[in-house]
Formats: C-alpha cells, sequence, structure tokens
C-alpha cells in the first residue's frame, strides 16, 4: 500500500486543494468565517509538511488547535441563535396567525353586511307591477300596497307628503268652481291649503 511519505504528501495535497478552494470562496463570498477556515487549512498543511522533512514543532498544530476551538465556539453561538431565533419566529407566526383569524372574521362580517345590502338592493329592482289606475304595488305576497308603504317596507327611504303645483292649481280651479268635492291626499284636508 501507501507508506507514511506517500500518506502524508496525498493528505498535504487534499489540504492545499482545500485552502485553493477557501482561497475562491473568500474571493467570492468575502466572508472573515471562510478566511478563518482557509488559515485553518494552511496551518494544518504546514505542520503536515514539517512533517513531511522530518521538522518537529507543534507552534503549527497549537494554532490550529486555538482556531478549531474558536470554530467550535463560533458554530455553538451559532447553534444557540439558531434555536432563539426560531423560537420569536414561532412566536411571530402565531401572533400573525391570530391576526389572520381575526381579520378574517372581520371581512366575513363585512361580507355579510354587504350582502345584505345587495339583497336589499335587489329588492327594489327588477320588474314591480303596480296598478295604473290607484298606483298601490303588489308585493311577494300576492296583496296590493300602497307605494308609500311599499317602498318604506323594502328600502330605507321616509316619505313626507307635499302638493305639486299642477295639482295645487287644479285642486284650487275645483274649489273656486264649487262643483268637486275637495279630495283628501294622503290624511291631510286641503281646506287648511286654502290660505
Amino acid at each position: 500500500m501507501f507508506n507514511y511519505n506517500d500518506q502524508l504528501v496525498l493528505s498535504i495535497s487534499t489540504r492545499v486543494v482545500a485552502l485553493f478552494w477557501s482561497i475562491v470562496l473568500v474571493i467570492r463570498i468575502r466572508s472573515w468565517k471562510i478566511g478563518l477556515l482557509s488559515v485553518m487549512i494552511l496551518l494544518m498543511s504546514f505542520q503536515q509538511s514539517m512533517r513531511l522533512f522530518a521538522i518537529k514543532s507543534e507552534v503549527p498544530g497549537f494554532i490550529v488547535s486555538i482556531l478549531v476551538l474558536l470554530v467550535v465556539i463560533f458554530v455553538g453561538k451559532l447553534i444557540l441563535n439558531q434555536k432563539s431565533d426560531q423560537v420569536k419566529l414561532k412566536a411571530i407566526n402565531e401572533s400573525l396567525e391570530q391576526k389572520v383569524l381575526i381579520r378574517t372574521s372581520e371581512l366575513e362580517k363585512t361580507n355579510s353586511e354587504l350582502s345584505d345590502s345587495i339583497a336589499q338592493i335587489k329588492k327594489l329592482s327588477g320588474m314591480i307591477p303596480i296598478c295604473s289606475y290607484c298606483k298601490q304595488i303588489r308585493n311577494d305576497k300576492e296583496s296590493w300596497q300602497q307605494l308609500e308603504t311599499y317602498i318604506s317596507e323594502n328600502s330605507e327611504a321616509v316619505f313626507s307628503h307635499g302638493i305639486c303645483p299642477e295639482c295645487f292649481k287644479r285642486e284650487m280651479d275645483n274649489l273656486k268652481s264649487n262643483s268637486t268635492p275637495i279630495r283628501m291626499l294622503a290624511g291631510s284636508d286641503l281646506n287648511s291649503i286654502k290660505s
């Protein structure tokens, strides 16, 4: 198989390739974390190269150990921060779900009100059967109602009674001629209008 020096050369070669790749990542990503990884790989390669030439020194190994400790601390903090962020994210999601439920309830209520309003509007649309003589309207129950009553029941309109100029003139002419009795309009007496 491989002797110790061949294994050492293979290991050093692998670390040199990893070092070049980490340098490419440092250039692309521009992160100090990748830079720290590159320094660790460089020191490990340097330490193994020293073994290849039979130089014994533990300084590169000690520096690598310190760097590994720093990486472990850093990764530990990342994991703890990630767990803390997950708890915060869960709380935010629950809060948002509550807001969505409240908003959905509000929208359903508004939609119901709008549907009721549309139904109310539809009551006064379409064909309304009206008597051409007395102007009464046939309702959904097939009974006849005064125009004012029908509209008041099927809308929010309110009536106030008055007299138009043409009817006023006609009724005044009738009064003067005294040939036709005074008509009652919507419960009010035209005699009170006379003056």
